[in-house]
């Protein structure tokens, strides 16, 4: 292996490191706004249930869950006029 290669290989691990690290600042700054608002919502009374943030989940799964479970629950919407 060249001294090239191995200069090559050091500067993408420093990068791929730096970007691991933004992403996990980032998902932490958006699950503790989701538990903020989510504490917010309880607050008002517009949420009753259990909520616990979920151990070394990202929140790209946990949000597609989210809005899956959304989708199924809620009932067919009509489109047209609203009388």
């Amino acid at each position: 292996m060249g001294k090239k290669t191995k200069e090559h290989r050091k500067k993408v691990a420093k990068r791929n490191a730096l970007l691991n690290e933004q992403k996990k600042k980032q998902q932490k700054t958006a699950m503790d706004y989701l538990m903020k608002l989510i504490r917010s919502e309880k607050a008002k009374g517009l949420f009753d249930g259990e909520v616990q943030p979920l151990p070394n989940s990202d929140v790209q799964t946990t949000a597609t869950q989210a809005d899956n479970t959304t989708e199924q629950s809620q009932s067919p919407t009509l489109i047209g006029p609203q009388i």
